[in-house]
């Protein structure tokens, strides 16, 4: 993830945490579904309510992954596992304790 420059010193010691929790925005998507299919581990493609999966297509379009910390550099924190596209924007990050 891309940190602007006027947010860098907001990663001051972040190094020292394994995990942060990313709060973004699903741009991609201005409507919603109240259930979904998830495509992970339902091998019967069976539907769940929207709050029961990850799915981006949300009531209030906000995301949240908690993801491990790979790297931290000047202006990026190099990340896996996420629910974001690149390109996405991102509201906050949170340092975790996990």
């Amino acid at each position: 993830m891309h940190i602007f420059d006027e947010y860098t010193q907001g990663l001051f010691r972040l190094d020292e945490f394994k995990y942060i929790m990313v709060i973004f925005y699903f741009h991609k998507f201005n409507d919603f579904n109240l259930l979904a299919t998830p495509p992970h581990n339902n091998p019967d493609k069976a539907q769940y309510g929207v709050f029961a999966t990850h799915s981006p297509k949300r009531p209030n379009h906000i995301g949240v992954s908690t993801v491990p910390i790979l790297e931290v550099g000047q202006n990026y924190i190099k990340i896996d596992n996420c629910d974001m596209v690149f390109g996405t924007p991102i509201l906050d990050i949170k340092a975790q304790w996990i």
